[in-house]
């Protein structure tokens, strides 16, 4: 997939930023009637990798009632397989349980779909942040992954049939706490209707669940992996400490930090070595393992190359 000059990847999954830029990480809200994306993803590619091709178990995962199935659910063994974890997914059985209620994530879409790729890449350019893609495939009258919140934005295009969502608040301002399966609460509760060419945009930290109707549905998940002022501080000190010997002096022996003036201005000496100036520049959105601090090389807040 190559986007046009005239088409930009938000214009594409939005029909432009101008809703994004008043809403972004504050509220939800959902666009309707946008462009076919089967360009860049369609119920016919999700059907083809899930029922034709061969693929790793560990690209799929499948959710029944909002329950996560274990991972030898629809898995079988290689001809030669190397160890007990290096199954492949059945499709004859993946087909048998979506059609007895089964939801099935396919996660590494990025990796399978060229298009998808080539989409998110032109996303993340845009925004200044890395994204993530998965497609849920949910039979009808069905609940998907339960009620949970995500550490990043996500944005949920409809492809095919139609989901109802139920969106609560955070429960903390701009979380980086992943969640940890606990049951959560709806607070303040609204919902949407998503039918296909809609496009939902839930902002990092709120809780969330949804819904098909009356026939199979398939949407495509597009996560945000927010880069935040802090990960563009500690770059900075990154690259500071490298540069600075004053930040890499060890604190004195059994030394705390007091709550004094002295204190606070001693560290106000060591930090006025940062180059804060070093951060005006692109983002160069980054991969991070989950908990994970950022990598150097967040060069400020702006949109990447």
């Amino acid at each position: 997939m190559t986007l046009s000059e005239e088409t930009t990847a938000l214009g594409l999954l939005l029909g432009g930023r101008s809703e994004l830029d008043r809403c972004w990480e504050e509220e939800p809200f959902v666009v309707r009637g946008l462009p076919p994306f089967d360009d860049v993803c369609s119920l016919d590619d999700v059907n083809r990798l899930v029922f034709e091709e061969v693929h790793d178990r560990s690209f799929f995962r499948l959710f029944d009632g909002g329950v996560e199935q274990p991972a030898t659910t629809a898995a079988r063994r290689r001809e030669r397989a190397p160890g007990d974890n290096a199954t492949l997914l059945d499709p004859d059985e993946t087909r048998r349980l979506v059609a007895a209620g089964h939801t099935l994530v396919l996660e590494e879409v990025r990796t399978l779909l060229p298009a998808v790729d080539a989409f998110t890449r032109a996303l993340e350019s845009e925004l200044g942040h890395h994204c993530y893609c998965a497609a849920f495939l949910s039979p009808p009258d069905a609940v998907g992954a339960g009620a949970h919140w995500d550490v990043g934005s996500v944005f949920l295009r409809q492809l095919h049939g139609g989901k109802s969502w139920r969106l609560g608040r955070p429960v903390e301002p701009a979380i980086r706490r992943p969640w940890n399966r606990a049951s959560v609460t709806f607070e303040d509760p609204v919902t949407f209707e998503l039918g296909e060419g809609d496009c939902l945009y839930i902002p990092r930290g709120w809780i969330h669940e949804g819904h098909t109707q009356s026939k199979h549905a398939l949407h495509l998940s597009i996560a945000v992996q927010a880069t935040t002022w802090g990960d563009v501080l500690h770059a900075a000190l990154d690259r500071s400490e490298r540069s600075s010997p004053s930040l890499r002096e060890a604190l004195p022996p059994a030394w705390r930090m007091p709550s004094d003036q002295d204190a606070v201005t001693e560290l106000g000496r060591r930090l006025a070595g940062v180059d804060l100036g070093g951060v005006c520049g692109p983002v160069d959105p980054v991969r991070r393992r989950a908990g994970s601090a950022a990598a150097p090389g967040i060069s400020a807040w702006g949109t990447g190359s």
